[in-house]
């Protein structure tokens, strides 16, 4: 990769708010607009740690991007914002008023060790960036 790919990269996962403190994988986008979610619901294609292409079906009102190969979608909310991870055995862990995965299930996405296959966040409406007002 090239200097300006890995610059991009970097940039991009900034604009989606993809951080990562203290051990911990945190997903606080500000810097997203109401356009940056799809109108519609879709697929969302992508390949898994094995290379295989999957699909996942997303909603409308939603955003979608792998973070270390796992999928991460961003549903939008009018509520307080939440965290799920969902688990190789499709159990499903949801954490309310948070946008972080705790750090084993950080710990595990970083690894690439293939137990976390979906991670899904609810975005607040009220904390995209609104460009009326800047």
């Amino acid at each position: 990769m090239t200097g300006q790919v890995k610059e991009e990269i970097l940039t991009r996962f900034g604009e989606l708010g993809v951080r990562v403190e203290e051990g911990t994988v945190c997903f606080r986008p500000m810097l997203l607009t109401r356009r940056d979610f799809r109108q519609d619901a879709g697929t969302y294609r992508y390949y898994d740690l094995d290379g295989q292409q999957r699909s996942i079906n997303v909603p409308a009102g939603s955003l979608a991007f792998t973070f270390c190969q796992v999928p991460v979608v961003y549903e939008l909310t009018t509520g307080d914002p939440w965290i799920r991870a969902t688990d190789d055995q499709g159990k499903s862990v949801t954490t309310a008023g948070e946008q972080r995965l705790d750090a084993s299930h950080s710990q595990s996405v970083f690894a690439r060790q293939g137990k976390i296959t979906r991670i899904d966040v609810g975005v607040p409406e009220s904390s995209l960036f609104d460009l009326e007002q800047s």
